[in-house]
C-alpha cells in the first residue's frame, strides 16, 4: 500500500521519529519538497509504501501532526513520482548502455 502525507517543515522531526519506530522504520518512507508537487513552500511530502499494520501505527502516533492526502490529489502526486522515477531509470540505463 502506498500513502502520501504532508507535514509542515517545522515538524520535520516526525520523519525521523517514523524511521526510528521498529515497525514503521522497516517500510519505505521518503520525503520530497512540497512545492514540487503544488503544495505550500513550508510543506514536506512524505511517501509511505508498506504494510497496513505500519500505516495504522502512523495514523495512531502521528495522525494529529500529519495530513493524509487522498483521492485525485494523492493519485496525481503518486503518478508524478512514478513518472519521475521511470525517467530517472531510463536516464541511468542510457548512461550504462
Amino acid at each position: 500500500m502506498r500513502k502520501v502525507f504532508v507535514v509542515n517543515k517545522k515538524d520535520r522531526s516526525i520523519i525521523n521519529e517514523m524511521l526510528s519506530d521498529d515497525l514503521v522504520g522497516r517500510q519505505s518512507i521518503y520525503e520530497r519538497e512540497g512545492e514540487a508537487y503544488k503544495l505550500k513552500a513550508d510543506e514536506i511530502l512524505i511517501v509511505f509504501s508498506g504494510s497496513e499494520e505500519a500505516f495504522s501505527v502512523i495514523k495512531k502516533q502521528w495522525g494529529g501532526k500529519i495530513v493524509l492526502l487522498s483521492g485525485k490529489q494523492e493519485e496525481d502526486i503518486l503518478n508524478q513520482i512514478d513518472k519521475e522515477n521511470d525517467n530517472a531509470q531510463e536516464g541511468m540505463g542510457f548512461l550504462f548502455s
